[in-house]
């Protein structure tokens, strides 16, 4: 089974490139296709923005 390395980083929803040990691992995840207009553009969620006066929660 041969891997497609994506071509540039907006293909992608998430890309990693880590050393491990005496190793590499490399882990990406490609964006998916909308439904309605079968084009890669679903993306992350994006949070709403918050309310005035409303403070951030930390963790």
């Amino acid at each position: 089974m041969q891997l497609k390395k994506p071509d540039s980083m907006e293909e992608c929803l998430y890309f990693t490139n880590r050393t491990i040990g005496d190793g590499n691992a490399v882990a990406w995840v490609y964006r998916k296709t909308c439904p309605k207009c079968n084009k890669p553009t679903i993306g992350k969620p994006i949070k709403k923005k918050w309310k005035s006066g409303q403070k951030s929660r930390s963790l």
